[in-house]
């Protein structure tokens, strides 16, 4: 599935399982990474350090793990390449910026739990406890998307809050959805399994099934059973982050399929091959056009040497009004001169004429 294209609710969901089904090796290292960094910090209890500081050391790894693990997901919905150490290298700030939101949030939210205990304890009534807790629902599902913000686009806190504000404003129901969905499979779960076991003991297993001393069947169903549950939580955890990377894909726009183009590695005698061939090419082109002026400069020698007429008999055209081709130069050329001669031969005979009337009128003198 490509997640930049839109998708539906439960094809997110079938998305989720599938991600952790092919990629389960990538998280459980990063769950062992996890536990190794959570049990380094827990060990310094024995060389004596406050317990205040190991909880909050404890706090910081528990955040600062959540932020790589959002990289980390995001990059496997992306069919990317995952590195655990350069995610971890990565989040750093990320990690910071979700502390301070968490220190906000932590800090509205006493401020909101003390003023409500002043307004339900004056008033005694559970109608402002469910007013509050709506209040604080709503409020959750419209800033849900800002530690995602900030992990995977490195946002601060204040820009992710708005970004998950207008992102959950304009897909609210599919977000509702999404929660509704999240809440419900591991409860359905829990409580199928549990009525499950209730009717199929003591109708079937009555007698082989102890509680105080199980047996190793029922210690792997029981162990079978519990890890149906954490794979079924960690693919509701990766269907948020799945829900959120295609909603900000669908309010980006982008939901046109991204093609990458193959890469080619291009070698230097490939490139000096491809130069030389460019040279050719242009050297082709030079010689062309040094041919094409050689012959123009033929042609106009040869209607030089064919006809050269007077200035007298020079006659301008225009672009449209001259002959597409010179087949009858020669003929013309005659034909010119012949014109010439005629009207020469008549002028000197008119010029000629006027001398004799000339003399006769002296004479007649």
């Amino acid at each position: 599935m490509n997640i930049r294209e839109p998708q539906s609710v439960l094809a997110l969901l079938g998305e989720s399982f599938k991600l952790v089904n092919r990629s389960i090796g990538t998280l459980l290292l990063l769950g062992f990474v996890s536990a190794l960094l959570s049990i380094g910090v827990g060990a310094l209890v024995f060389v004596h350090v406050p317990v205040f500081i190991i909880k909050i050391l404890s706090g910081l790894v528990s955040v600062f793990m959540t932020v790589v693990s959002f990289q980390v997901v995001a990059a496997l919905a992306e069919n990317q390449q995952v590195s655990i150490t350069e995610k971890m290298s990565s989040s750093v700030f990320p990690a910071i910026y979700t502390i301070i939101l968490n220190l906000c949030i932590g800090i509205t939210v006493v401020l909101a739990g003390l003023l409500i205990g002043v307004i339900a304890g004056g008033m005694r009534s559970t109608a402002v406890l469910v007013v509050f807790g709506l209040l604080g629902l709503f409020l959750f599902l419209r800033f849900c998307f800002a530690p995602m913000a900030i992990a995977l686009q490195e946002e601060n806190p204040i820009s992710a809050l708005m970004h998950s504000w207008q992102l959950t404003g304009d897909h609210l129901l599919k977000v509702i959805t999404c929660w509704l969905v999240s809440v419900l499979l591991p409860i359905a779960f829990i409580g199928a399994c549990g009525y499950g076991l209730y009717v199929a003991i003591p109708l079937y297993f009555a007698d082989s099934f102890n509680l105080a001393s199980p047996s190793l069947v029922w210690i792997l169903v029981f162990l079978l059973l519990f890890v149906v549950f954490v794979f079924i939580s960690v693919s509701v955890w990766v269907y948020w982050i799945l829900v959120y990377l295609n909603l900000t894909y669908s309010d980006d726009g982008s939901f046109q399929e991204v093609t990458a183009l193959p890469q080619t590695q291009v070698t230097m005698a490939e490139q000096d091959h491809a130069l030389s061939e460019a040279e050719t090419e242009q050297s082709q082109v030079l010689k062309m056009s040094i041919k094409s002026q050689e012959g123009e400069g033929t042609i106009e020698q040869h209607l030089e040497q064919v006809y050269q007429p007077k200035p007298e008999d020079i006659v301008e055209y225009t672009e449209e009004d001259r002959m597409p081709t010179i087949l009858f130069d020669d003929e013309m050329a005659k034909q010119m001169e012949a014109d010439r001669s005629k009207w020469e031969a008549e002028k000197n005979k008119s010029r000629s004429k006027t001398e004799g009337d000339d003399d006769i009128i002296k004479m007649s003198k």
